[in-house]
């Protein structure tokens, strides 16, 4: 909630698949050691990350990622928005208001290289055989059904397609 009492919209933050590097210049500081991070999640606005080291709450930052496998070269001032001590370690995890938004093509094409996950709800391990017919095609086409969640599901099949293409999936239990 805002100071004013409203609420904040935000954009929609998803998780890295793997942990992938970053490194935070305090800009406060002349001669700033570089701070290692760990990316966590991705939002258009801005990054959660893992540090060693407590930050300030509206610290600024230089925040550099540097990744062949995520394409990504980013070098952008951020502001510390909230610091929280890790659940699972002696560090802290942070989330990073960026000045210029991550342009929704950036988290798209992160999203079809499998290396950011775009449901947040949890998923459920199904080992399903299923027929999906994709939209304007008339023939229906053997899968094989992975996951569920509340959000959309995982499948497996011979016939290319983009992510995110329209299909309707059939599912038959033992009786037909």
């Amino acid at each position: 909630m805002g100071t004013d009492g409203n609420w904040i919209e935000r954009d929609v933050r998803y998780q890295f698949t793997n942990a992938y590097a970053a490194t935070i210049y305090r800009t406060s500081q002349s001669e700033s050691e570089p701070i290692d991070a760990c990316l966590l999640d991705m939002s258009r606005g801005g990054l959660k990350l893992s540090v060693p080291v407590e930050l300030a709450i509206h610290e600024v930052v230089q925040l550099r990622v540097e990744n062949e496998e995520l394409q990504m070269d980013l070098a952008e001032p951020a502001q510390i928005r909230w610091v929280r001590r890790a659940p699972d370690s002696d560090g802290w995890h942070v989330g990073c208001q960026i000045q210029t938004a991550i342009d929704e093509k950036v988290l798209e094409e992160l999203a079809e290289r499998g290396l950011l996950d775009r449901r947040n709800s949890a998923r459920h391990s199904v080992n399903a055989e299923a027929m999906a017919q994709w939209e304007l095609c008339e023939d229906s086409v053997p899968v094989q059904l992975l996951n569920l969640s509340s959000e959309g599901f995982c499948l497996a099949s011979d016939q290319p397609t983009n992510v995110g293409s329209r299909l309707k999936l059939t599912l038959s239990d033992e009786n037909g």
